[in-house]
């Protein structure tokens, strides 16, 4: 019986852009009141590095030269101001190459993306990129001390590496395979696609992962994983599809 689906649901170049806005101060989280003890990491340990200023309060995030399929640790830290900052981390997003066309890798309302740090003076992320293309990093400081609640970095990381293919590459090859192993109509293609798709992945319980960049290079999504990686295959096909929910 054919198994079906259900859709439910290297070189390195970097950009930084700086935006600041004014927010209530109920729109805060609480922290706690205990200033946490920062490492003796600094900026000026790091190859890349990018900040964006509001008032009297300069967010920084340094990072080395990432390399796909390890993990890159970008080390933020705030300076002027309070002194004691709240940091946050959004879901980064990824696009091919040649194109400006993001999709979140991960669901950004789930999980560590939602949460700010408690009082720090810096803080450590790490994330593991998989697919050569871009990759905007998005970094958000608070210093109610100071009067600022939203403050926030946005990093562009380009990277490149021939074991580590791009989403389009990826979809490029599986479409010409394809083509070559059915007759070439539009519904030979669709279901043949359909069932390569459902063998690279599997259902991430964590509901953590949520882009075709997961599904197709982390073998891990949810139902809108499936369901954006399905459409880019059909898509590069010439089969014409519609998201549905």
């Amino acid at each position: 019986m054919r198994r079906l689906a259900a859709f439910a649901c290297s070189s390195i170049a970097t950009v930084a852009l700086g935006l600041s806005v004014a927010l209530p101060l109920s729109f805060a989280q609480n922290a706690n009141n205990k200033l946490e003890q920062s490492t003796q990491v600094s900026s000026t340990d790091f190859s890349h590095s990018e900040s964006a200023s509001s008032g009297s309060v300069t967010l920084t995030a340094s990072w080395n030269d990432p390399q796909l399929g390890s993990p890159t640790t970008f080390h933020v830290e705030g300076t002027g101001g309070s002194g004691k900052y709240l940091f946050r981390m959004d879901a980064p997003s990824y696009s091919n190459p040649g194109e400006y066309a993001f999709e979140s890798v991960a669901d950004p309302s789930r999980g560590e993306w939602t949460q700010y740090t408690s009082e720090a003076a810096s803080h450590d992320y790490e994330f593991t990129m998989t697919a050569s293309g871009t990759y905007n990093f998005r970094f958000f400081v608070m210093d109610k001390g100071a009067g600022v609640y939203y403050l926030r970095l946005n990093v562009y990381i380009q990277v490149s590496d021939p074991n580590y293919p791009s989403v389009s590459d990826i979809v490029s090859q599986a479409v010409a395979q394809s083509e070559e192993q059915t007759d070439g109509t539009e519904y030979a293609k669709a279901v043949w696609l359909h069932d390569w798709l459902i063998d690279q992945m599997k259902y991430d319980s964590s509901l953590k992962w949520s882009s075709a960049e997961s599904a197709l290079t982390r073998g891990l999504g949810t139902c809108q994983s499936y369901e954006s990686a399905y459409s880019s295959l059909l898509t590069k096909a010439g089969i014409e599809n519609a998201e549905t929910r």
